[in-house]
């Protein structure tokens, strides 16, 4: 995950270190979302049961 301040061109962004979250062992993620606050992650899979995860990365 880049992290950007307002304003910083897209291209300082990326040069940067990314913050690396880790993922839940699942085969097959496809859809990975942000809530509102831009705080918490929500990861699902396309295979069923379709578990709906939360993943905070502050404090991974």
């Amino acid at each position: 995950m880049f992290h950007r301040r307002e304003g910083q061109a897209w291209s300082e962004v990326f040069a940067g270190t990314p913050q690396v979250i880790e993922m839940p062992s699942m085969p097959s993620i496809e859809a990975v979302s942000f809530d509102r606050g831009g705080r918490s992650l929500f990861v699902t899979r396309e295979q069923r049961p379709n578990p709906l995860l939360r993943i905070d990365p502050a404090t991974e």
